[in-house]
């Protein structure tokens, strides 16, 4: 099934990335938005092409990708968490700190990892001193 074949295209995508092939990450992540299956569950390729954007220093697509998860509807609370986190990083990159900050704070009890909201939440109030 389609469904199943998201899970394989972002399996596939990552370790892509992590051996820095991100000409065949991009072409993974294409696949996966291909699938006759609705947005919402693609949203994670979605996050993936985003997630790429960051690695190759494409911030701008990454931002408007990210802006496209967040404006749809019934996405996994995780998901969206994680969405958050990566424009709030690269907020954090562009020296946006204010609005990193604001991020960051928005999802303290909704990102699976909370101790690295807190960790990033400290940095920058102490950045911005």
């Amino acid at each position: 099934p389609a469904e199943e074949s998201v899970g394989v295209y972002m399996r596939l995508s990552r370790l892509q990335m992590r051996t820095k092939q991100f000409q065949g990450a991009e072409g993974s992540l294409h696949e996966c938005l291909s699938l006759p299956l609705k947005d919402e569950a693609k949203v994670e390729c979605m996050y993936g092409l985003a997630e790429l954007g960051v690695l190759r220093g494409e911030t701008d697509e990454s931002i408007s990708s990210i802006q496209h998860i967040l404006d749809m509807a019934d996405i996994p609370e995780v998901l969206q968490a994680k969405s958050v986190f990566l424009l709030a990083d690269i907020y954090e990159q562009k020296h946006n700190y204010a609005d990193a900050l604001k991020l960051f704070e928005s999802i303290r009890d909704t990102y699976p990892n909370y101790q690295a909201v807190d960790a990033r939440i400290t940095y920058l109030k102490k950045k911005m001193k």
